[in-house]
């Protein structure tokens, strides 16, 4: 199987924009050439309200607020062709769930590098669930 290019984005909460600190609750990959987008989402929002405190959203709140993106993504997917359709839906993000810009990634298997994705950039490490 030969790798392609692909583009991943983070998924972001962030409660106050103006101080731009955020947490990592999924990940979006996109492979134009493959006509593949997709969003991981974290089912545990608990590291939110470790680092911002139960005050920020309810979770039913935050919740709809991922699920809506990862919603909308499927139900635009055709609509995702080339990476400026990618920076034009990251950039027209307007609540306090967002998309960082993209980054390129080399990828062979979509679904195995969304879940490599996620496992490195948004699942919590065991070592810190301690903390």
């Amino acid at each position: 199987m030969s790798a392609f290019k692909g583009y991943y984005s983070l998924v972001q909460y962030c409660p106050n924009m103006d101080r731009c600190e955020a947490v990592n609750v999924g990940v979006v990959l996109f492979c134009p050439e493959r006509q593949f987008i997709r969003a991981q989402i974290t089912e545990s929002l608990d590291r939110v309200y470790r680092v911002f405190g139960p005050g920020v959203e309810t979770p039913q709140h935050l919740r709809s607020m991922v699920n809506a993106l990862r919603t909308r993504l499927e139900l635009e997917q055709a609509e995702f062709k080339t990476l400026a359709d990618l920076q034009k839906f990251v950039f027209t993000r307007a609540n306090k769930v967002l998309l960082t810009s993209p980054k390129p990634v080399i990828v062979v298997e979509p679904e195995a590098e969304l879940a490599a994705l996620f496992s490195e950039l948004v699942a919590m490490p065991a070592n810190s669930l301690a903390a």
